[in-house]
């Protein structure tokens, strides 16, 4: 056996000692154990989170749109409430009213 051969297999040896002395390791082992766990087999695990913070960011998002919305509508209904010629205007195009001597036509888009 040549010397280049004796440090490759002391390089090998000292490679697969080294592997196994991590392997062996209890620590790494529990650590490794414990994040397993708590990223896939936890009540709280790592994908029910991910899936909670989405829907709770989907929930600012329309909580959001929903005070635009409100602000819109308290905005017409004052409108509609202290303009009478607003009021009028509201009634004839939500509601298709008219007065006695006028004829209304509706006409629809098509789809």
């Amino acid at each position: 056996m040549d010397e280049k051969e004796k440090n490759d297999t002391l390089d090998e040896i000292s490679e697969s000692a080294l592997w196994l002395r991590i392997v062996k390791n209890k620590y790494l082992i529990v650590t490794v154990f414990f994040i397993v766990w708590m990223a896939f087999f936890d009540n709280n695990n790592w994908v029910y989170l991910k899936r909670l913070t989405e829907e709770a960011g989907q929930k600012r998002t329309d909580r959001a749109w929903y005070k635009s919305e409100i602000e819109k509508v308290n905005a017409e209904y004052k409108n509609i409430t202290t303009d009478l010629n607003t009021i009028e205007r509201f009634g004839r195009e939500q509601y298709y009213m008219k007065r006695s001597d006028e004829d209304v036509y509706i006409f629809l888009a098509e789809e």
